[in-house]
């Protein structure tokens, strides 16, 4: 369902906030994405200028690998930018959702940004997205339109999964995926519009969430019971009974990330581990 772009419900925005867990992450990433950060907030304050905004880096690394150099250009930067800044350290692998709450109980901003540090984002992507909760009301989350670095679109917006298309969309050869064409297209929702804002998205991915902070907190954050994979969908259908989870065309993002067959034996028994509390949580749906 397309969402209208106005409405008379409208509410002001004025403090945003921003996540950023990151594990053994290479330098130049971070500084890739802070610096895209930091140029799509100067285009929000151009529009408008008292919006307050806090960045925390959070590092999930047994050692932390991010050097004081690094943290210090960063620190000055943001400074400069009058963006407050915040690394948070040496609590080790708590797990993805278990880190990026240490911060989401902490804030009160009025939206809060779920960032990986695979992403980019463009220059105009706050600007859009803020102007879709300032709209309508009734939204609570909000995913973009994600390319991969070659170039080619990512699908970050789910229908609800089945054992049998995570299989195959998993750790299947490409050959076998054409087979199932069609129900991949479905699950990955293919059919979204590319010019219109769409509403009751069923699940987003946890790359990129523009969230309501009060929401947010409300419905508690994400479960850390996951340690890695499906806590954003859990997240999604928990904070989706409190309004709609949209996709906007408008707000546009760079994701490196995905498939989770290519990152070894570890990456697979998590995500097999944390599907199986998703489906027990949620009800199992084989085919």
């Amino acid at each position: 369902m397309n969402l209208a772009t106005t409405s008379s419900k409208s509410r002001h925005i004025n403090s945003i906030s921003c996540g950023i867990v990151c594990y053994e992450t290479p330098h130049e990433q971070i500084e890739k994405l802070l610096g895209s950060l930091r140029i799509a907030i100067h285009k929000l304050r151009a529009s408008q200028e008292s919006t307050s905004v806090a960045v925390y880096l959070i590092d999930n690394s047994r050692k932390s690998t991010l050097s004081l150099i690094l943290l210090k250009n960063q620190q000055e930067l943001m400074k400069k930018d009058n963006i407050q800044f915040h690394f948070v350290g040496g609590h080790g692998n708590v797990g993805y959702g278990a880190a990026q709450n240490m911060v989401i109980r902490s804030i009160d901003s009025d939206l809060h940004l779920i960032l990986n540090p695979d992403v980019t984002i463009k220059e105009d992507a706050l600007v859009e997205g803020v102007k879709v909760f300032v709209n309508n009301r009734s939204v609570v989350m909000l995913s973009p339109h994600a390319k991969n670095g070659l170039g080619e679109k990512q699908c970050l917006c789910k229908r609800l999964p089945t054992i049998l298309t995570l299989i195959v969309r998993g750790f299947l050869p490409k050959l076998f995926q054409k087979i199932f064409k069609s129900r991949l297209d479905y699950y990955e929702m293919h059919d979204l519009s590319e010019t219109e804002i769409t509403e009751g998205i069923p699940l987003i991915s946890g790359c990129f969430m523009l969230a309501d902070t009060k929401v947010l907190q409300e419905v508690g954050g994400f479960d850390e019971r996951y340690f890695l994979y499906f806590e954003d969908f859990d997240l999604s259908l928990r904070i989706g009974t409190q309004g709609s989870l949209v996709h906007s065309p408008n707000v546009r993002i760079t994701h490196e990330g995905g498939n989770t067959a290519k990152k070894g034996v570890t990456h697979i028994w998590y995500f097999i581990k944390s599907g199986i509390r998703f489906f027990n949580k949620h009800g199992w749906r084989y085919w």
